[in-house]
């Protein structure tokens, strides 16, 4: 198997894994922060998933959030209406988004000062989005792009299954 271009190696993710107790016994999963790298591909519908999952991690840590957890937060956010939400329900997070850049800084206040954002800031804001996560795009598509060519030629000499075949 391959690593994707943001994710870390197996025992490292091993490490953050989480693991949930079920009727077959323990079963490990992925954590959240690994989770959200993985998710990072170029598909513009994993970016709402992705704040989505921010959300539940800053559930997780709450209070206990530390400034590195906070940093982390501010790089993940990808959309407008978990970045409301963030504000909404943690708004300590306002401090270190704030410091990201001239825009967010506008927002936060803003946010603080009634609760709600004007549409133009809406706008600039949706616009500030998506060109921190096309970079993002960008890099698995041309990731993924080797791996597919490498597939096409495998199938191509015979040397994969074929597709349905029983495992």
């Amino acid at each position: 198997m391959c690593c994707p271009p943001r994710g870390s190696s197996f025992t490292d993710a091993e490490h953050r894994a989480r693991v949930f107790e079920t009727d077959w016994g323990p079963l490990p999963t992925v954590g959240i922060a690994d989770l959200v790298e993985l998710k990072k591909t170029q598909q513009p519908r994993d970016y709402p998933i992705i704040g989505r999952l921010v959300l539940a991690y800053m559930s997780e840590v709450g209070a206990h959030s530390t400034d590195k957890d906070l940093a982390w937060v501010a790089d993940n956010i990808f959309s407008l209406s978990e970045f409301k939400q963030l504000l909404n329900e943690f708004p300590q997070v306002g401090s270190v988004l704030g410091v990201r850049d001239p825009l967010i800084a506008g927002a936060v206040v803003a946010w603080g000062a009634n609760g709600a954002l004007i549409p133009e800031l809406e706008d600039q804001l949706e616009d500030w989005f998506d060109a921190r996560s096309a970079p993002l795009r960008k890099a698995d598509r041309h990731f993924w792009r080797a791996v597919i060519d490498e597939l096409r030629e495998l199938r191509a000499r015979g040397q994969l299954m074929v597709q349905g075949t029983p495992v």
